[in-house]
C-alpha cells in the first residue's frame, strides 16, 4: 500500500503574529478551573455532570440533527467518557456519539464505517463535534471500512458547536502533525506559554461539501443492522449486501486545513495525561537536525558506471523522437508536506519502489519523498531505449551532506509526473547535466537534493520548470509536486515509472 494512502503530514502557510494572537485569544475566552480536569481530580464526577448539564442547557444536542433527513439521531455516551490532559494545562473529554436509526418499522443502533463521531469538550467549556475520518482518496471504492482509533492515522474534523468554526487536523499514529519552522516557530514560542505546547498552522480555507453521511435503506444482509457510511469526498456508496444508500447529512462549513489550533487533542484511546508532546515528535526539525542525520539505504540498484547507462542510447538506430519525464513521489500525495515520520517497521513492510529517500534523524526516521527523471529515445523502427535515474545521498556516508550517487529508479512509485518532447541536442544536454552530478556533485538534503537535481537535468533541456523554495529547503518532492500539478499537461494519476534498460555492456 502506498505511503500516501497511509500517512498524512501537515503543510505551512505564513501568518502574521497579530493574526495568531487573535486566534489564540479566541480559544482562551473560557474561564479556567483551578485544577485541570483529569480522572485524578477530586471533583471529577461533579465536573463531568456539569459538562452534561451545560450541553443540554445550551441546546447543543440540536447541532447533531442531520441536515437532509432526520432518520438518525446522535447521542453522547455520557457513561463512557475518556479524559485527556495535554501539556499539563488543557483538558479534553471525549464522549462517543451513538447513532440511533428510526424510520417506519425499522429502528435500532447504527453501525458506522469510514468515521467515528465524538463530542469533544475542551477545558469543560468549548464543545466540538469530532469526526475521525479514515484516510480516503477521491474515487475510492473502499468506503465500508471501520475506523480504528488506537494509533489513529487519518483526519479529525473538529467543529465548534457554538461558533461553527471548523478545523481539519491530520494525525499519524495518534499524534497530531505540525510542520512549524522558521519565523512561525519563533512566533509560536512567543505566543504559547506552556513548554512543549503543540500548535496547528493555517494552510488554506475552503467552503464545500465534505464528509457526507449515508444510511442504508434497510437492514444490511452483511450484518443485520442499519449501516452508516461516511465519505470525506462525498462519494455515494454503491449498493452492498443487498441494500442501497441515501444521504442523511453533509458538511458545508468553511474548513481551514492545518489552521493554528492550540494544544490539539491526541489519540483519544490514550486516555489519562499525555503531558507535553511537542518538539521533534510532532515534526519539528532545524538545519542542525538535518546536518546530523544520515541516509537509510533502500537497497535499490546503485549506478557504478554511468557511461554504461548513457551509452545505451547510442544503439545505431535513427531516432523518431526524444522525451523526458519528471516523476515526483510526494511524501503525501497531493500535499506539500516535506516529509513523513515513519515507524520502525516501515522499511520492512514497504517495498523499495514505494518509498522515497529515507532519512534517519537523531529522534525519528523520515521519508522525504523522491523526484527522478525518465529518459526515453523512441526509434523509427518502433523500438525504444529508456533509462530512469535519480539522485541520492551516499549510502555509505556518515551524513546526508556527501558525494551524491545515481540510482536506477525503474518502476519507482510516483504521485504526479510531467513529460516533455525534446530535440536530440536537448536530450543530450539533460544527460550531460545528470552525468556531471554523478561525477562531482554533493547531495545535500536542504540545498541540493533529488528534486534540485531532477530540475537541473530537465531544465538543461529547456523545460523551464519552476522551483519551490520553502523553509529550510530549496526544493522538496512535496512542494515541487504541488507546483507540477498546476501544469496543464501534468499527469496527476499516481503509478509506477517506466522500466529502464539498465547497464549496457
Amino acid at each position: 500500500m502506498r505511503k500516501a494512502k497511509l500517512l498524512f503530514f501537515a503543510a505551512i502557510l505564513a501568518v502574521t503574529i497579530t493574526n495568531l494572537k487573535c486566534k489564540k485569544d479566541a480559544f482562551n475566552t473560557a474561564s479556567e478551573p483551578t485544577e485541570v480536569l483529569s480522572e485524578n481530580a477530586k471533583n471529577y464526577s461533579e465536573r463531568l455532570q456539569s459538562i452534561k448539564e451545560n450541553f443540554y442547557k445550551l441546546k447543543l444536542d440540536e447541532k447533531f440533527i442531520p441536515k437532509v433527513k432526520q432518520d438518525v439521531t446522535w447521542t453522547p455516551d455520557w457513561d463512557h467518557p475518556t479524559s485527556q490532559v495535554v501539556n499539563d494545562s488543557v483538558s479534553y473529554v471525549f464522549y462517543p456519539l451513538i447513532g440511533f436509526y428510526k424510520k417506519d418499522q425499522l429502528k435500532g443502533e447504527v453501525k458506522t464505517y469510514g468515521a467515528k463521531f465524538y463530542l469533544i469538550v475542551k477545558d469543560e467549556n468549548d464543545f466540538y463535534k469530532g469526526v475521525y475520518l479514515n484516510e480516503q482518496k477521491e474515487n475510492s471504492k473502499d468506503l465500508k471500512k471501520e475506523v480504528v482509533l488506537e494509533n489513529f492515522t487519518g483526519k479529525l474534523l473538529l467543529t465548534n458547536l457554538k461558533t461553527k468554526d471548523a478545523f481539519l487536523l491530520k494525525y499519524i499514529d495518534g499524534k497530531v502533525q505540525d510542520n512549524v519552522t522558521g519565523a512561525q516557530k519563533i512566533a509560536s514560542a512567543k505566543l504559547m506559554a506552556n513548554k512543549g505546547a503543540v500548535s496547528y498552522w493555517a494552510q488554506q480555507c475552503h467552503t464545500e461539501m465534505r464528509y457526507c453521511v449515508y444510511a442504508s435503506d434497510g437492514y444490511s444482509h452483511c450484518g443485520g443492522a442499519i449501516d452508516i457510511i461516511v465519505s470525506y469526498y462525498c462519494q455515494w456508496p454503491s449498493s452492498q449486501c443487498g441494500v442501497s444508500y441515501y444521504m442523511i447529512d453533509y458538511g458545508e462549513e468553511t474548513v481551514c486545513e492545518d489552521i493554528w489550533f492550540p494544544d490539539p487533542p491526541q489519540d483519544p484511546t490514550d486516555g489519562g495525561d499525555t503531558g507535553g508532546n511537542g518538539g521533534d515528535e510532532t515534526g519539528q526539525f532545524s538545519q542542525s537536525d538535518f546536518d546530523l542525520s544520515t541516509y537509510i539505504d533502500d537497497q535499490s540498484v546503485k549506478v557504478n558506471d554511468i557511461k554504461k547507462y548513457t551509452d545505451c542510447f547510442a544503439d545505431g538506430k535513427p531516432a523518431n523522437s526524444y522525451t523526458l519525464t519528471i516523476y515526483v513521489d510526494q511524501p503525501v500525495a497531493n500535499s506539500n508536506s516535506q516529509w513523513i515520520i515513519v515507524p520502525p517497521t516501515y522499511q520492512t513492510t514497504t517495498p523499495s519502489p514505494q518509498r522515497g529517500i529515507m532519512i534517519k534523524t537523531q529522534t525519528v526516521d523520515l521519508d522525504v519523498g523522491h523526484t527522478f527523471i525518465g529518459f526515453e529515445k523512441n526509434n523509427s523502427d518502433g523500438s525504444n531505449v529508456r533509462q530512469v535515474l535519480g539522485f541520492y545521498p551516499d549510502p555509505d556516508a556518515s551524513s546526508t551532506d556527501s558525494k551524491g550517487k545515481i540510482k536506477d529508479n525503474s518502476g519507482h512509485a510516483f504521485d504526479v509526473s510531467y513529460t516533455i518532447s525534446v530535440t536530440a541536442l536537448q536530450f543530450n544536454q539533460a544527460l550531460q547535466a545528470m552525468t556531471s552530478d554523478f561525477n562531482s556533485t554533493n547531495y545535500n538534503l536542504t540545498s541540493y537534493n533529488c528534486t534540485d537535481a531532477a530540475l537541473n537535468w530537465i531544465n538543461a533541456a529547456g523545460a523551464n520548470l519552476a522551483s519551490a523554495p520553502r523553509g529550510l529547503f530549496n526544493n522538496t518532492p512535496g512542494d515541487f509536486g504541488q507546483v507540477l500539478r498546476n501544469k496543464s499537461n501534468a499527469n496527476k494519476n499516481e503509478g509506477y515509472g517506466m522500466s529502464g534498460k539498465g547497464a549496457c555492456n
